[in-house]
C-alpha cells in the first residue's frame, strides 16, 4: 500500500504527530522538576487545558465551515508552536523573577494545548476526508487509524530523550517542527474552492 495523502499534507501529518505528542506529557513535569513547582498546580494545568479545548472547539467548526479546515490545520500548528516556546521560556522567567512566576507562566500553556489538540484533530480529520476520493475514504481512515496506533511510544521516545539529554532538548526540537508543521500547513490549499 502506498502512502494515501498528497506529500504535502502527509509530511505535516506526520511532522505534527512527532512533534506533538512526544513532549505533551512533560510539560506538567518540566514545571515540578525543572521550576521547584509545587505539584498543587497541576491541576491548574488540567483545568486550564480543558477550558482551552472546550472554548477553542466554539471557534474550529465555524473556522472549518467559513474557512476551510486548511485554515484550521494553520492556526492549530501556530498554535501548538507556541506551547514548546513558552516552555523553553519559563524556567528563564523563574531564573530572572523567581519560581513563582516561572510556575504561572506555564499556565498559558495548557490551555495553548487545548486549543491546538482539539484544532489538530478537527482539521487534520475534516481535511483527509477532503482530499480522501469518496471510494478510498475508508482506506484513508484506516491508514490514519494504524497510523495512530505507534503514536503511543512516542512519549516514551520524548522522555527517553529528556532523561539524555534535557527537556529544552525536547521543547527545541518539538519547536523546531511544529514551526516546520506550520510552514507547511501554509502551502495546503482550500479544496472545497478547487
Amino acid at each position: 500500500m502506498t502512502f494515501p495523502y498528497p506529500s504535502n499534507y502527509g509530511f505535516i501529518l506526520v511532522i505534527s504527530t512527532v512533534s506533538w505528542l512526544w513532549d505533551y506529557t512533560a510539560f506538567s513535569w518540566s514545571a515540578i522538576t525543572q521550576l521547584g513547582a509545587p505539584e498543587a498546580p497541576v491541576g491548574i494545568f488540567v483545568s486550564a487545558q480543558t477550558v482551552g479545548a472546550i472554548l477553542s472547539n466554539l471557534a474550529w467548526g465555524s473556522v472549518g465551515d467559513r474557512l476551510g479546515n486548511h485554515v484550521i490545520l494553520r492556526a492549530s500548528s501556530a498554535i501548538a508552536w507556541m506551547v514548546p516556546t513558552i516552555a523553553l521560556a519559563a524556567p528563564q522567567i523563574a531564573g530572572a523573577y523567581g519560581t513563582s512566576l516561572g510556575t504561572w507562566a506555564f499556565v498559558p500553556i495548557f490551555p495553548l494545548i487545548g486549543a491546538a489538540t482539539n484544532g489538530d484533530f478537527i482539521g487534520n480529520w475534516g481535511y483527509m476526508l477532503e482530499i480522501a476520493p469518496d471510494d478510498k475514504q475508508s482506506t484513508y481512515v484506516g491508514f490514519t487509524n494504524t497510523f495512530g496506533a505507534f503514536m503511543v511510544l512516542l512519549p516514551v521516545i520524548g522522555g527517553v530523550l529528556a532523561d539524555l539529554a534535557s527537556y529544552q532538548a525536547v521543547f527545541s526540537t518539538s519547536a523546531v517542527l511544529l514551526g516546520l508543521t506550520n510552514a507547511l500547513a501554509w502551502h495546503l490549499h482550500n479544496l472545497r474552492m478547487v
